[in-house]
């Protein structure tokens, strides 16, 4: 390949991750990912920008009920009866409201580990912001803004929170996600 082809590549790849954050490692992956598509012709700069922008929505829809079937512990079958990844790359939940806890502090952590376990294990990101926990619980009419706080963090210790009031997130353990299958397994054939 001439040398100007190759700065030309490298400088699409660049340009197709720069927007990503670079404390989680996906800048990187990406680059690397971006770059060996275009130098091996399996991608135009158009389609990679596009790729990157919704890099779930590009994947072959099974990839991601694979991952969190394998790192959650679950059947591919059980995935699919408690997540859905829509045409956005939006992993969204199936479970039925009626099928909740009776009180809302148990109803917002069953969806909290359900959703945070989902997108970590699909590798949507490494943690997940209390904003999109509180989207979900909102979602399902059992968002309570003046005890969400405490519910999330009567989780356990095996949920790592960071971050400021504003940008509070939450990451799984290992042991986390053990809990957040054995509460997926309750919702699991249950449609």
């Amino acid at each position: 390949m001439e040398i100007e082809k190759l700065k030309e590549v490298t400088r699409l790849a660049f340009e197709s991750v720069k927007d990503l954050p670079e404390d989680n490692g996906y800048k990187i992956e990406g680059y690397k990912i971006v770059l060996s598509s275009l130098l091996n012709g399996r991608a135009t700069a158009s389609v990679v920008d596009n790729d990157i922008q919704n890099p779930i929505v590009s994947q072959n829809s099974a990839d991601w009920q694979k991952k969190i079937s394998s790192t959650m512990d679950l059947t591919v079958q059980q995935v699919g009866e408690i997540y859905h990844m829509n045409d956005e790359g939006t992993l969204e939940l199936l479970v039925e409201s009626k099928d909740l806890p009776n009180t809302t502090s148990k109803s917002a952590q069953h969806l909290a580990a359900l959703i945070c376990a989902g997108r970590q294990a699909a590798g949507i990101e490494k943690s997940t912001s209390l904003d999109e926990v509180r989207k979900v619980c909102e979602h399902y009419k059992v968002y309570d803004s003046k005890n969400f706080s405490s519910s999330m963090k009567q989780l356990g210790s095996k949920y790592r929170f960071s971050g400021s009031n504003s940008t509070r997130a939450v990451e799984l353990t290992n042991g986390a996600f053990k809990l957040a299958s054995d509460v997926a397994k309750n919702y699991a054939g249950q449609q």
